[in-house]
């Protein structure tokens, strides 16, 4: 497998398998954001764990319910960092 491929299989909604995994920026209960080598993804669901994280091959097995599976553009990453920004630098002038 090339190191810049990326895959996902979804095992009864409660098992997800993905390759090309480079990070897990954070993760809860109710949402994981990972950094893929396609981009952000972050997923949510109920009662999500990280079951196995393996950086050097870039696997990474999840559990949990699976409710949505999405990418996030780097555009709209940056503009929510910005908005963010914004909103603290109002608060302590």
């Amino acid at each position: 497998m090339d190191e810049h491929d990326h895959s996902i299989k979804i095992l009864n909604r409660r098992n997800l398998q993905l390759t090309g995994i480079l990070k897990a920026d954070s993760s809860t209960e109710e949402k994981i954001i990972l950094k893929t080598t396609m981009g952000d993804m972050v997923i949510n669901g109920e009662e999500l764990h990280i079951c196995h994280l393996d950086l050097e091959s870039g696997e990474a097995i999840l559990g949990g319910k699976l409710d949505s599976l999405s990418y996030v553009s780097p555009s709209l990453r940056n503009k929510a960092k910005y908005q963010n920004v914004k909103k603290l630098t109002k608060i302590f002038k």
